[in-house]
């Protein structure tokens, strides 16, 4: 039996990559791996047998000394993953996001000659931010090597600390091999695979798409039209949640709902209080069947980020629900969202093109419930489990 050292940040669903990370253990261990977590202690994680080598988050909210050491260098990680290794044979690592211990787990998993593959929910290797984003906009300036610009345009929430900070690491981490270190990447969308090529980042034969996946024996449609327009995941400004508001406001027949936490929430629910848009609700971050039946009660989703997202779960989630989704036309979403066929396609940061598809959604619920279906069968046929399990034991025997 090979055994599988899945790395990540987080063991509950925080985010879209937590949700794979939980799947992608789930999954090897249903296909006969043996997949040992590593990743941070939190009340809210899954269970698991190897909790004893997790480590306690560490906060990049409010930089402190030690924060800041172990964002370039995380001693408790690395002598965790070391004790770790000394007691369990691993025959690959796979990454997934990994900040919350630094670049400092690489060695040891390189001095114990396992290889080491990674799948990219992000694009780090290029943008030392992640996103392509900057100052409430696209930004590509550093996949051109004006990486400094990090700095002068305060990329990091408008502080130079923080920029500094995350350049830093940026150029730190990259010395302790967070590329050369890494034998294959996994890229989740075409998109993200074809900017990391644009850019030389990487070589072409080192990287591989293969699609985020739902297992849809967890997911069943309950066949309710649904109520309510429905956007559900991180509460930050690049999540286009402004946009998405300004486009609902007058539509004073039509609700939505806003379920997550993040830095821009207190901020929105000022927003809507101030307006008096009491047909704009906000929920708290939703988890397990809590958020199965959230989005089963909506007529859709909406996914409005001005950021180039890449394989949203929250679309294959809503898909697997029978549910349409609304989306940008940037990044990975016009990869599974096919327009007017499985949802509707806006374009980014345009809240007069989203609110025109947002009443046609309304208008036309027939067609939205029809549309919800096709994505479940969107989900059956291309992010199902068995096609994803394919692809990544490719990968697994490759390096092997």
């Amino acid at each position: 039996m090979k055994r599988v050292l899945c790395v990540g940040n987080y063991f509950y669903p925080k985010g879209g990559s937590d949700r794979y990370f939980i799947n992608l253990v789930q999954l090897l261990n249903e296909k006969g791996y043996s997949a040992i977590p590593f990743t941070t202690s939190h009340k809210l994680n899954e269970t698991s047998k190897w909790s004893s080598y997790f480590l306690p988050p560490n906060s990049t909210d409010h930089y402190s000394l030690t924060s800041s050491i172990n964002l370039f260098h995380s001693r408790a990680a690395q002598k965790s993953i070391r004790n770790l290794l000394s007691r369990e044979t691993v025959n690959i690592a796979h990454l997934n996001i990994y900040s919350q211990f630094s670049s400092s787990i690489l060695a040891p998993l390189k001095e114990s000659g396992i290889p080491i593959v990674q799948t990219l929910h992000d694009y780090k290797p290029v943008c030392p931010t992640y996103s392509f984003y900057r100052q409430e906009k696209i930004c590509e300036a550093c996949g051109t090597g004006s990486n400094w610009q990090v700095i002068t345009k305060k990329c990091n929430r408008g502080s130079y600390l923080r920029s500094f900070a995350t350049l830093a690491e940026s150029y730190f981490a990259q010395y302790k091999g967070s590329i050369k270190s890494i034998n294959h990447f996994i890229s989740v969308c075409e998109f993200q695979r074809q900017k990391l090529l644009q850019y030389n980042i990487l070589p072409e034969e080192s990287i591989t798409t293969i699609p985020n996946f739902i297992d849809t024996k967890y997911f069943s449609p309950t066949g309710k039209k649904g109520q309510y327009l429905l956007y559900f995941g991180r509460v930050e400004e690049y999540k286009g949640l402004h946009t998405l508001i300004n486009a609902v406001a007058p539509l004073k027949h039509i609700n939505l709902v806003i379920a997550g936490e993040g830095s821009v929430k207190e901020e929105l629910q000022e927003k809507v209080t101030h307006q008096n848009l009491n047909h704009i609700t906000f929920l708290p971050f939703q988890q397990n069947q809590a958020l199965l039946d959230l989005i089963s009660g909506a007529l859709c989703t909406v996914i409005p980020s001005k950021v180039y997202e890449l394989c949203p779960m929250s679309i294959l989630e809503s898909f697997a629900l029978e549910k349409m989704v609304i989306g940008t036309n940037e990044g990975g979403i016009p990869e599974l969202i096919t327009d007017q066929q499985n949802g509707l396609l806006f374009k980014s940061d345009d809240e007069f093109d989203l609110r025109a598809k947002i009443v046609s959604a309304f208008d036309k619920k027939q067609n939205t419930i029809a549309m919800g279906v096709e994505g479940r069968k969107t989900v059956e046929e291309k992010y199902n489990i068995h096609r994803h399990y394919e692809a990544l034991q490719k990968v697994y025997n490759y390096l092997s």
